[in-house]
């Protein structure tokens, strides 16, 4: 399981033994926290309806709210990449919960719009916090020849917990009656069991960079981070990405629903592509593994992307499951190939969480501004105008990847 012996040297000279048993715990209990990212990152999807009519807002004001979760990671991810390098996982995931159910906790009981937004913001700052440390830590601890396949992974349970929310959620709000807020409590008990799992598995003296923690980067390593190329053209390719998918995902239900479809049908019909994801990005993982080809996949999901969003526009509602399979199957690599592109990048294990920070960051901000975009231009223009807009943007991403060249 581990790239190297067991015995792992910390930094500080201080040595601990991890078995195999305890590697795959380790491993575990990281998947599991993304697993649980996955509600709490996705938990707006099938509520847009709901919260603008609790806080009687306008599309345009639910944009600020479906980028609020942004916010903080643009502000503290670089110096939560330096820290995690210094605190034990077992602490720095431990504060990450902090934000985590303290925003969640705030979005249960205020019923200010302002707070809520604000609520939303500390909770996106816990699951990017967690994210840097789950992706760091475990890129450290497997096999480099098997990262793509543990990237993939790690994003693929996200996505189960997106799928299972969706519809559960769904079925809780429109069968059973209750509200938004009753469900936001289910996950908060679902991010306590995570934290206690985690407190459990990890060891107190264990750093993000693992095995490799005895590897101390020189300042020239870690300032090549922030001037390689490939580095900044993934982030940014990441950009366009995350406002196509991951913005557009919260509007796509209500899409769904203007175009005739029913409310509850539209959330478990959107929530397929979700699963059949999993599916995919598991195997754009073992493709990357198995041909050592990152970027070719990428670009790939890039321009097939295009065709996936055009559909949504032109295939007729009854037909609409051909968009489901194209948008579940083919642009599906690309934030697997972005997080297992950081061990391409960073010239010491070391330094991986400083490119993934980095990577969040750059990405995380271009979200915000696209996605506050993306609601005006919903409101002003139509659902039409923002998908021809998102096409443009797949495109720059995939050249963007083209140019990525230091990634294979």
């Amino acid at each position: 399981m581990s790239s190297v012996d067991n015995k792992t040297q910390l930094s500080n000279d201080i040595s601990i033994d991890l078995s195999e048993n305890r590697i795959k715990l380790i491993l575990f209990s990281a998947v599991f926290c993304m697993f649980v990212l996955g509600f709490s990152m996705f938990k707006l999807l099938p509520m847009q309806a709901a919260i603008q009519d609790y806080f009687n807002i306008e599309v345009s004001d639910y944009g600020y709210l479906n980028t609020a979760q942004n916010w903080f990671v643009i502000l503290f991810t670089v110096p939560v990449g330096f820290l995690i390098r210094k605190i034990p996982c077992k602490w720095s995931m431990a504060l990450s919960f902090v934000l985590l159910l303290g925003g969640s906790i705030i979005q249960v009981f205020t019923s200010n719009y302002i707070l809520f937004v604000i609520g939303r913001m500390l909770e996106g700052g816990g699951y990017g916090f967690m994210a840097i440390i789950a992706y760091s830590l475990t890129a450290n601890l497997v096999k480099q020849k098997r990262i793509g396949f543990w990237m993939s992974l790690l994003l693929t349970v996200g996505m189960l917990g997106q799928v299972i929310h969706t519809n559960v959620a769904s079925w809780i709000m429109i069968v059973k009656g209750y509200s938004f807020q009753y469900v936001f409590t289910i996950i908060i008990i679902l991010q306590v069991v995570c934290l206690v799992v985690w407190l459990i598995s990890v060891p107190s003296k264990l750093k993000v960079s693992g095995i490799a923690s005895s590897q101390k980067p020189t300042r020239e390593q870690t300032l090549n981070v922030y001037k390689n190329s490939s580095n900044w053209l993934v982030a940014i390719a990441l950009i366009f990405f995350n406002i196509a998918i991951v913005s557009f995902s919260a509007y796509v239900i209500q899409y769904l629903i203007i175009r005739g479809m029913h409310p509850e049908q539209a959330a478990v019909t959107y929530g397929y592509t979700s699963l059949i994801g999993i599916v995919s990005m598991l195997v754009f993982g073992w493709l990357s593994d198995k041909f050592k080809t990152k970027r070719k996949l990428a670009i790939l999901s890039f321009f097939s992307g295009i065709l996936a969003l055009l559909l949504l526009i032109y295939v007729p509602i009854g037909s609409i499951i051909i968009y489901v399979i194209v948008f579940g199957t083919l642009p599906r690599s690309v934030a697997g190939m972005s997080s297992a592109s950081a061990t391409d990048i960073a010239e010491v294990p070391s330094d991986i969480p400083i490119v993934n920070s980095f990577r969040n960051t750059v990405s995380q901000l271009g979200a915000v501004i696209g996605g506050i975009i993306l609601g005006y231009v919903i409101q002003y223009f139509g659902y039409e105008v923002a998908i021809y807009m998102l096409c443009v943007e797949m495109a720059i991403g995939g050249v963007c990847w083209i140019f990525a060249k230091r990634i294979p």
